[in-house]
């Protein structure tokens, strides 16, 4: 009876302590710092967060449109410049962290809630280090992913060995080189970046195919930016660590590369990245390019700074080494030579892709570079052709059009005809609307983000004034990349004539058409479509019209006399 009694006890306890650990399994955390730049003292700063009313609020979030399910998990507010949450959940969830302060818009963050886990943000007060900037809310050290895959993928950092920066407000952030990801997949940007705690981080996404990315480590307060290429894929564990000298810097945003191993044997990035990463030949160069960086550096300091230097140290004398840029060179012909015979290797079409994508054709010739993409079009399957060699090709082919058509769309050829729209959304063809009404037409290829462009708007404005009554129309053809863009700078700089968008950058039809390698481009047209001139000066044109149609001078001594006015 006794042991029995005993038994049921110890078996009660049993089921107690795992009652107990499964209630601290579902619980989860939410850490928040407020972080305030360098301007004022630390009491202003501590003043400032203590008399500010703040809220701070999880909520669930779901693809489910039932605001019922979007339940508050957590709220509170700062205090002393933190806050901590928690609260329970029974698996990984999508979250919004919502933080107000005072009357202020509440600023919203995306974030994952792991059961057992904690989850830190920071308040980046941004004001007050860079004038003008607008606040953030950003993770710290971890974005996690909280949907469960097999194609999770996990990239890890470790910079603390780095001595000469701080790297306290830095952010490591990744963004996609390889286009059209499949659906499903998780891939952070920029505004997921991870504020780095004690020079680590971690990121996770999710992708069914191996793509390319860039890592990104950026610091704007100590001004250091580093980067490096990764290949990603279901299941892929990747490691970040400084080269020998990673940390310096010097003006021209050079930085030492950071290097990337990757954990799992016989992984994509381990073939790509590590096979030139990992010789000896660029570890090498690796090295000359930060001590000609770290040269770079210290020639940049002030005259002061040097002088107390040299009182410090016995050799004050430094060697004279290369210029960052040849090095670099280098270092990047080590690569492109190792990429190259990747990308010719059709017995691996998908590595040969990567290679392909990481920039392998930079260093090629353009027909050889258009015959490997149509030869990867033949060896990947279809759906991969679509998504990821097409668009490479046809943007390829284009690139060829445009050099092609900027040597033959010349004086004395005929203007391609277009129809585009103008922003109220109505058909504007160049010969039919255009051409056949006025005598005199200039076509005006620019953007709303070409300052040049701009610069122009009110020469041709007064043109467009004088002229238009006397034959002469101004065609102003937008490649803005979206409408947005397009209204606001027509609005803005208050575009005259006829305003229609291409809106597909340079390589629209439109500009390929005509060849555009740059803006402002400009073509001068006579009514039945013949080019009669292209990239004229304002002067150049000024001289055309008033020889065309005449300066008002010109137009008052050619009125009738009156023969009182000789009497």
């Amino acid at each position: 009876m006794t042991r029995q009694l005993g038994l049921t006890m110890i078996a009660s306890i049993l089921m107690l302590f795992g009652n107990t650990n499964a209630d601290e399994t579902k619980t989860f955390n939410v850490s928040g710092e407020w972080i305030v730049g360098e301007s004022g003292t630390p009491a202003d700063h501590q003043e400032m967060m203590d008399t500010m009313q703040t809220s701070v609020v999880v909520t669930r979030v779901r693809a489910d449109e039932d605001s019922s399910v979007n339940s508050v998990l957590a709220s509170g507010s700062f205090k002393d410049g933190k806050v901590f949450l928690e609260g329970e959940i029974e698996e990984p969830t999508d979250v919004l962290i919502s933080v107000t302060r005072g009357s202020e818009e509440p600023m919203t963050l995306p974030a994952a809630l792991i059961p057992g886990a904690t989850t830190s943000f920071a308040l980046w007060d941004k004001e007050n280090s860079f004038p003008g900037v607008v606040d953030q809310l950003i993770l710290v050290e971890d974005f996690r992913v909280a949907q469960q895959s097999d194609d999770k993928f996990t990239i890890t950092g470790d910079l603390s060995s780095m001595t000469d920066q701080e790297l306290s407000l830095a952010t490591a952030t990744i963004e996609g080189v390889s286009g059209n990801l499949k659906v499903g997949s998780v891939l952070p940007n920029k505004s997921n970046a991870v504020l780095l705690r004690n020079g680590r981080f971690s990121i996770e996404g999710i992708v069914s195919e191996p793509i390319l990315v860039n890592l990104w480590i950026i610091d704007e307060v100590d001004v250091y930016i580093a980067s490096v290429d990764l290949v990603v894929e279901s299941g892929a564990r990747i490691k970040i660590s400084p080269s020998t000298t990673s940390s310096s810097f010097a003006p021209g945003m050079f930085a030492s590369e950071l290097l990337a191993h990757s954990e799992v044997k016989g992984s994509m990035h381990g073939k790509i990245i590590e096979s030139w990463q990992n010789s000896a030949e660029y570890r090498e160069s690796l090295d000359e390019y930060a001590s000609a960086i770290a040269f770079e550096a210290q020639n940049a300091k002030s005259d002061l700074e040097k002088a107390e230097e040299q009182t410090e140290t016995e050799d004050s004398d430094q060697e004279a080494t290369k210029d960052p840029y040849d090095v670099y060179q280098k270092m990047s012909a080590i690569q492109n030579s190792v990429l190259k015979s990747i990308a010719q290797n059709l017995d691996e079409p998908l590595t040969a892709l990567l290679a392909m994508e990481l920039g392998v054709r930079t260093s090629m010739a353009i027909s050889r570079e258009l015959e490997s993409w149509n030869k990867l079009a033949q060896e990947l399957d279809e759906d991969l052709v679509a998504r990821r060699v097409s668009p490479q090709r046809d943007k390829l082919e284009r690139q060829i059009r445009v050099t092609t058509n900027a040597s033959t769309i010349v004086a004395g050829h005929a203007a391609p005809d277009f129809t585009l729209l103008n922003l109220e959304g109505e058909d504007v063809a160049l010969y039919d609307d255009v051409l056949n009404n006025n005598e005199v037409v200039l076509i005006d290829f620019w953007a709303s983000w070409c300052g040049p462009c701009v610069e122009k708007i009110p020469k041709l404005k007064e043109f467009h004034t004088e002229y238009k009554d006397k034959g002469f129309e101004v065609v102003f053809v937008s490649i803005d990349d979206t409408y947005e863009d397009w209204k606001t700078g027509s609005d803005g700089h208050k575009v005259p004539g006829i305003n229609v968008a291409d809106l597909n950058g340079f390589l629209g039809e439109t500009p390929v058409d005509y060849g555009v390698q740059w803006i402002p481009t400009e073509f001068l047209l006579q009514s039945d479509g013949e080019i009669l001139d292209r990239d004229l000066t304002m002067e150049e044109l000024q001289e055309f019209l008033d020889d065309r149609f005449g300066t008002p001078t010109e137009e008052e001594t050619d009125d009738p006399i009156n023969e009182d006015d000789v009497l």
